[in-house]
């Protein structure tokens, strides 16, 4: 099955929990099973639906920027999360959105992986941006560095770990944009 006992008993534990069934785990030829009044429900099965609806991102963070002076539309940027179950992590993109209001029309731009950004934050005046991003150099250590955009391009960038002011900054995961 290629699937940890511990993942099937923590599935169990939420079937259980969250569905309130009596269920019962047994191994039948080699693949596990849940047994339930209304007959068996294969991990294989389970497996299966979880990885169609991991395929689907959500929604975590949006903003809306700004209206230009004379436009009668609005510009969205949006972050969403998505499992990619093949790397074994989430990762995180942003999407920009038009909104043409007097033609009732929007359109996407292409989304924008930003899975190496920990914290992201646009000035009042829209024309700057400062992200601090965590690099993995190796499989045991990561930089950060601050990078601040102007104007849709790179304009200024600092290893954060060569300025030697602080140690590493922390992200919870909740504060996206500021």
């Amino acid at each position: 099955c290629g699937y940890s006992l511990q993942w099937a008993h923590g599935l169990k534990r939420h079937f259980h929990s969250r569905l309130e069934w009596s269920a019962e785990m047994r191994v039948v030829s080699g693949k596990m099973e849940f047994e339930s009044g209304s007959g068996a429900l294969r991990v294989e099965n389970i497996v299966k639906v979880f990885k169609k609806v991991a395929q689907y991102p959500s929604p975590t963070a949006a903003r809306i920027l700004k209206p230009p002076s004379n436009n009668g539309g609005l510009t969205i940027t949006s972050v969403w999360s998505q499992r990619n179950l093949e790397r074994e992590k989430s990762i995180k993109f942003q999407q920009t959105h038009f909104v043409d209001l007097s033609l009732q029309k929007s359109t996407d731009m292409y989304p924008v992986d930003i899975s190496f950004e920990l914290l992201s934050s646009l000035s009042k005046s829209e024309e700057l941006r400062a992200v601090v991003r965590e690099i993995p150099t190796d499989t045991t250590s990561k930089k950060q560095y601050l990078e601040v955009w102007k104007l849709g391009q790179l304009y200024r960038n600092f290893d954060l770990a060569a300025l030697e002011v602080h140690g590493d900054v922390y992200a919870d995961g909740k504060i996206l944009h500021a």
